[in-house]
């Protein structure tokens, strides 16, 4: 009978049977004890010509291992004999072509490609929620009743490495390339932009410039392009579909600044935008069931660029703030432990369903709050969904080594 005995490494051996079907397929009715024929020997392209083991022990006889002969056949030796070793081993299946026609002269050229989202699904610690800043949003566990309950994967805490080198190929990534990681929601990684964006990406004149709080911003900027949610001091609308900010802007001049090259990278999403009411009391799930849940609006926009949502902000904050309101979260506890908050001004795309010129923002203190469109400018930190096909090619996820993708 078999035996039940296994090991888990990443090096082995050859089995004896992966000898036997080396051969060409009319050896195979053969006894392995009698492959020490020369028709078998010159049609088996494992065959070397030594004595070299395998990893199956010989059941019937104590101490012993099967091993090939020099002649070909299957042989059986003490353990503790002296004979040559073949490493044996599996490929991870991100493994991918580069070239070659797996000639001897010619043999296939490899890399290993494995995407984003499963590397970063793969940082994820059933046995240590929140290991690497990583929280799975099933809905059951310690957090389960104040998750999104979307199966999504969403860094939070104080400052995961989930830095992502986006635009650029330059060894050292610039400070306007670096983006952060939001999660892993379905197959797609969801980015944020680290520090708000300037007009050379964004290419129109600001609204104004703000002078961000010394105490608490966490950029590097000495001012900050403030613009309208609206896109125009004329347009007092909080329909998304209407704002230039969104047609003009981030989907306009910023995918051009950043060249077919990146943005083929990016997906065209569907992003809610129908609204929700703003309350002082709605934590993170509330916000999430009214704005992305069971109880949002059928409203969408689809394009590739867009803002954070409130419920994200509200989730990048370590969850011990989740059973917080969003309207309560301009206190240490919740600015030192989220590391979207960045303490300035920021815009998000989530608008306000009850009235017709009102959008939400995240004050310089962290406080999420209701802002008319047109009376009051914020920062920009364009948001976007990566398409599921990109890979991971390098980093390590810091802001020093940034991730690098392909």
């Amino acid at each position: 009978g078999s035996n039940p005995t296994t090991y888990s490494d990443e090096i082995g051996l050859m089995y004896p049977s992966d000898y036997g079907y080396a051969a060409s397929p009319e050896a195979w009715i053969t006894d392995l004890s009698g492959y020490n024929n020369s028709t078998i020997t010159a049609n088996n392209w494992m065959y070397m010509e030594l004595v070299e083991w395998t990893i199956i022990p010989d059941s019937s006889s104590d101490g012993s291992v099967f091993n090939v002969n020099s002649s070909g056949n299957l042989y059986s030796s003490y353990a503790n004999s002296g004979y040559a070793a073949r490493p044996v081993f599996y490929l991870e299946s991100g493994v991918t072509y580069v070239s070659g026609n797996g000639t001897k002269g010619n043999p296939f050229r490899i890399d290993y490609e494995v995407p984003l989202a499963d590397h970063i699904k793969g940082l994820y610690d059933a046995s240590n929620e929140g290991a690497n800043g990583i929280y799975y949003h099933d809905g059951v566990g310690t957090y389960g009743t104040l998750e999104a309950g979307d199966n999504s994967y969403r860094f939070s805490g104080a400052n995961p490495n989930n830095y992502v080198c986006f635009g650029t190929d330059e060894e050292t990534c610039p400070a306007d390339n670096l983006y952060r990681i939001i999660g892993v929601f379905g197959n797609q990684v969801k980015l944020i932009k680290h520090d708000y964006a300037t007009t050379s990406l964004l290419g129109t004149a600001p609204a104004s410039n703000g002078t961000p709080s010394s105490s608490y911003y966490k950029g590097s900027l000495s001012s900050i392009p403030y613009y309208y949610w609206s896109g125009s001091s004329s347009n007092d609308s909080n329909t998304w579909s209407s704002s230039t900010l969104n047609t003009s802007i981030l989907n306009g001049t910023y995918l051009n600044t950043l060249g077919s090259e990146w943005t083929s990278k990016i997906a065209t999403t569907s992003w809610k935008v129908g609204g929700m009411s703003w309350s002082r009391t709605n934590t993170a799930k509330q916000y999430y069931t009214t704005e992305l849940g069971s109880s949002s609006s059928s409203t969408t926009y689809n394009a590739k660029i867009g803002l954070m949502y409130v419920s994200e902000y509200g989730y990048s904050a370590s969850p011990e703030n989740w059973n917080t309101a969003l309207y309560n979260y301009g206190n240490d506890t919740n600015r030192n432990n989220n590391w979207m908050f960045m303490g300035a001004y920021d815009w998000t795309i989530s608008r306000s369903s009850d009235d017709s010129d009102v959008a939400f923002d995240v004050n310089g203190d962290g406080v999420v709050y209701s802002r008319h469109v047109v009376y009051y400018y914020r920062g920009v930190r364009p948001s976007f969904s990566l398409e599921s096909s990109v890979v991971l090619s390098g980093g390590s996820g810091s802001s020093a080594d940034p991730y690098r993708i392909a």
